[in-house]
């Protein structure tokens, strides 16, 4: 498998199908598997997925909500590609999109998670897909909407060596599965930010 695409859904059946909608539409020349977690829906938008995809997506059911990150590391546990993209379930999936992320991954070997381009439904770019690091500097920057040129960078001490990482994408999130098996996503922080850990 080259590419595991997981996404989490709670309460979001139209959302989320749309996002499988527009993945599903296109040929792609690698093969793919699309994972979707539950994060304990109470409504039926889990039933009524699985009925309109039957076989073209794998399901988890969570029994409780623990958060974004929580659920996006069940999708992980199983995820058999190469690559793993994290996708939220309210982005839409232009065409030629995974191939360009795909091409991009394979003739970098050195780059161990990339993100794209985030734009909002008017075509403007969304500012939220790229995350600066949420320290206390940065937090007063942006409250009180003073502009910043920061170049700070986070540093993950991995197997005794340090990795730099320029920002953390959101919404769209692409890695190589190696950086699975010594990296996860924090479940503490929350639904917003979704930041590597340790394991």
């Amino acid at each position: 498998m080259d590419l595991s695409v997981v996404i989490v859904n709670y309460q979001t059946f139209d959302l989320t199908r749309n996002t499988i909608n527009s993945i599903l539409k296109y040929e792609y020349p690698f093969s793919y598997e699309i994972i979707v977690v539950d994060n304990a829906s109470e409504d039926n938008s889990l039933s009524n997925l699985k009925d309109y995809f039957k076989d073209s997506v794998k399901f988890i059911s969570s029994k409780e909500n623990n958060g974004f990150a929580a659920g996006n590391n069940q999708g992980l546990r199983i995820a058999s590609g190469k690559y793993i993209l994290l996708l939220n379930s309210d982005t839409v999936v232009w065409e030629n999109t995974l191939e360009k992320i795909y091409n991009f991954m394979e003739n970098n070997p050195f780059v161990g998670a990339c993100g794209c381009r985030v734009l909002l439904a008017d075509g403007t770019l969304d500012k939220a897909c790229k995350r600066s690091f949420p320290n206390v500097k940065n937090s007063f920057y942006r409250l009180f909407h003073i502009p910043t040129n920061s170049k700070e960078h986070l540093f993950l001490h991995v197997k005794n060596v340090w990795i730099q990482l320029d920002y953390w994408m959101r919404h769209f999130s692409c890695m190589v599965k190696i950086l699975i098996y010594v990296i996860g996503l924090n479940r503490t922080i929350g639904r917003y930010f979704t930041l590597v850990r340790l394991k």
